[in-house]
């Protein structure tokens, strides 16, 4: 069981055998990983700043959607992306930069895309 750990590179997301078993914004990769997903509408990606908290909740001009409120400005930490805001050392959408996303068997970490090893 140790080698197994050892193996594993952080960090070590949950195990899954499907993407109903993921908390909600997440997707099961290979049946073994719950990773982060984009925010979905309809079953499409979308931006935050039009489905602000919610799906269609748009925010008002100027207004920037801030953990799922609208506000003047993002919270600390975060990178306004076309008004909506992201903490991009880890959300694998906006990976490092606005609009930078990792591949499906990606994560970000510390702004950067790193593939996953799935821990059995």
């Amino acid at each position: 069981m140790t080698l197994v750990l050892a193996a594993c590179s952080a960090p070590c997301p949950l195990l899954c055998q499907d993407s109903s078993q993921c908390p909600p914004g997440f997707y099961c990769l290979n049946q073994a990983a719950c990773l982060q997903d984009c925010k979905r509408c309809s079953g499409s990606c979308v931006d935050t700043f039009s489905n602000c908290g919610a799906c269609g909740l748009a925010c008002t001009a100027g207004m920037k959607c801030s953990f799922g409120t609208c506000k003047d400005a993002c919270d600390p930490g975060l990178t306004d992306c076309s008004g909506s805001c992201y903490d991009v050392t880890k959300d694998r959408t906006n990976c490092g930069a606005c609009g930078h996303t990792c591949a499906v068997d990606e994560t970000c970490v510390q702004s950067k895309c790193t593939r996953v090893d799935v821990c059995a």
